[in-house]
């Protein structure tokens, strides 16, 4: 059903709708930053069809640049592709709505989601299937989570039968290599939310990751959760979404990793054959690093949020100067907050 959150101003309001709170959530960041830009003059858009923007829409920025007289730079970095745009505020809000609805534009077009969540191309079908609160697997994974730091708002389960049948067949290939032992792991995988479907649909990139490349320019997983949210405690604010996902990760044979690794190493300097993926650790590894996107396959997507204990809530509204904005879902929260959006809008409640 569609949830609906009132944003009141110094005067009109301004209403969210949305279907779920990941949506929501974006597009409440969304009008923070462009609140920010009066303050700013830039604002900083990162969005997954950056990278579908074909050969005209060069000229189309080039186009805009001099009419609203900004600067438009592009970026790609292991937090994605971004675009930067620098100006007067007026110009650069105006300008920011041109290329939202560019990026818009240049987005493949897709038959609606039918009922089960089934999307479609002329290529392949996938499925992304809630798991309800009340089976045991959601609790097992609930409790799990905890564990390591996270409120579960949410468990979706991804069938993907063309990313599975790639798995499956690069499985087999190193199972052949690696006689007698296993290849595989069960592991963890954070992305920001706007990635998430992407995801679901053609498999993990490296770019769709802010991950730091310390072990070589590969994808990232982690053995265990809590090692995740000790990272995102550092850089979001408190009930920030975390979106991660459970992966089945064809690990193989693998060697510690090096910054400088853009494929995995030789199994030796005389050997043509290269390790299967690198490590944190050869004796204990809790991050895992592949060069092959085919050899992880993305079974559950987990919308949580962080479990923070009295005394680090405390400390963080504190150092922060405000007070957060929660806003009540079917399972747990989520907030916004900002000291932008805080003297703008005093308060963020549900509509009757």
């Amino acid at each position: 059903s569609l949830q609906c959150y009132k944003i009141p101003f110094n005067g009109p309001s301004v209403e969210l709708i949305g279907h779920s709170c990941e949506s929501l959530e974006e597009a409440a960041l969304w009008l923070k930053d462009i609140i920010k830009v009066e303050e700013s003059h830039r604002i900083v858009i990162r969005n997954s069809n950056i990278l579908n923007l074909g050969s005209g829409q060069p000229v189309e920025l080039s186009y805009l640049q001099k009419h609203f007289g900004i600067t438009i730079m592009e970026s790609l970095t292991d937090e994605g592709a971004a675009l930067e745009i620098e100006g007067s505020p007026r110009a650069v809000i105006d300008a920011t709505f041109a290329v939202e609805f560019m990026l818009q534009t240049t987005a493949k077009q897709e038959p609606p989601a039918t009922d089960g969540h089934t999307e479609r191309t002329n290529k392949y079908c996938y499925q992304v299937i809630p798991i309800e609160s009340y089976l045991q697997k959601f609790k097992d994974k609930e409790k799990q989570l905890e564990k390591a730091g996270l409120r579960v708002l949410k468990i979706e389960k991804i069938c993907n039968p063309l990313l599975e049948s790639a798995f499956q067949r690069i499985k087999r290939k190193i199972e052949g290599k690696n006689t007698g032992m296993p290849v595989c792991h069960r592991l963890y995988h954070h992305v920001p939310a706007q990635y998430c479907s992407l995801v679901c649909k053609t498999g993990f990139q490296k770019t769709y990751s802010s991950q730091d490349q310390k072990y070589g320019a590969g994808i990232y997983f982690n053995k265990n959760p809590r090692s995740l949210v000790t990272t995102t405690k550092e850089k979001c604010e408190m009930d920030h979404l975390i979106c991660l996902f459970e992966a089945e990760v064809v690990t193989g044979s693998y060697t510690r990793g090096s910054r400088s690794y853009v494929a995995p190493p030789s199994l030796s300097a005389s050997s043509m054959k290269l390790y299967d993926s690198v490590v944190d650790n050869i004796h204990n590894p809790e991050i895992f690093v592949i060069f092959n996107r085919e050899q992880a396959l993305p079974l559950y997507l987990l919308t949580c949020s962080l479990l923070w204990n009295p005394e680090e809530k405390t400390s963080l509204e504190t150092s922060a100067g405000r007070r957060p904005f929660w806003l009540p879902w079917e399972k747990g929260s989520f907030r916004i907050e900002g000291q932008s959006l805080r003297r703008k809008a005093r308060s963020l409640v549900p509509t009757n």
